[in-house]
């Protein structure tokens, strides 16, 4: 019955929890997509972004009341839950709720043999989404686009192309526009498959810290480091907030 019941999805990342709390649960505990989703299906994007606070919520809503456990929760998250619960930082209760049936889906830049053919299908899709000319891409695009390490995966990979999209005014694609979204320099010349690894962090600390509006705080916890260990990396990277990852 839920399989034919509605789709609701939230995305939890980079919100604050008045805004988080109030979409789940509503105003004064009434309504929200908690309730809403009654014999149906919730999807949380990225769940390990909420507090603690609203992760007991969650967990008290969904244990207690026998009604609402007819709720599907499908959640996403980029990181280990199992090891986020040995350090704290997320709710045994909520993970046992969570943890029925986990599907593991290799990072983009574990399956770059995708990001061509995902590439092709985000920009036909924009083209027809806007009613634009159609868009061809440059293998130099496409090359500059398979380096990248997508700490973000499709999703970010969507984004990146989407905004590309909105500078070209030409009837392709280029590395140039790529680059300039990415607040990249062009790279030095590696093979292909070869990436070194310091610049996959670099990579990775920067989108992490973007996303988070640079709150070292908040980035330290989704990178599951200190904030002191987050503040040396970003001396040693050269890291600043004019910079996109």
């Amino acid at each position: 019955l839920r399989g034919a019941g509605p789709f609701f999805a939230v995305s939890l990342s980079g919100r604050p929890d008045s805004e988080i709390e109030s979409e789940l649960f509503g105003r004064d505990g009434e309504g929200g997509l908690v309730s809403a989703a009654r014999g149906a299906t919730l999807y949380l994007e990225d769940i390990s972004s909420l507090t603690v606070r609203l992760q007991r919520r969650l967990a008290r809503v969904l244990w207690a009341d026998p009604t609402r456990r007819a709720v599907r929760i499908i959640a996403s998250t980029l990181v280990d839950l199992e090891e986020a619960v040995r350090f704290g930082r997320f709710l045994p209760d909520l993970h046992a709720h969570l943890g029925l049936i986990r599907l593991t889906i290799p990072p983009l830049r574990e399956r770059r043999e995708d990001i061509v053919a995902l590439t092709e299908y985000f920009v036909r899709r924009y083209c027809e989404r806007t009613a634009s000319a159609r868009v061809g891409i440059a293998r130099t695009a496409l090359a500059e686009l398979t380096a990248y390490a997508w700490p973000g995966n499709a999703r970010e990979l969507q984004q990146t192309l989407e905004a590309a999209l909105a500078l070209t005014r030409g009837g392709e694609l280029t590395a140039e526009r790529i680059r300039t979204v990415l607040g990249r320099r062009p790279r030095r010349h590696v093979a292909p498959d070869v990436f070194p690894l310091r610049e996959l962090e670099r990579d990775y600390i920067g989108t992490v810290l973007a996303r988070c509006n640079w709150n070292q705080s908040l980035a330290a916890r989704r990178l599951g480091i200190g904030r002191n260990t987050l503040k040396r990396k970003i001396k040693s990277f050269k890291l600043d907030k004019s910079e996109a990852a």
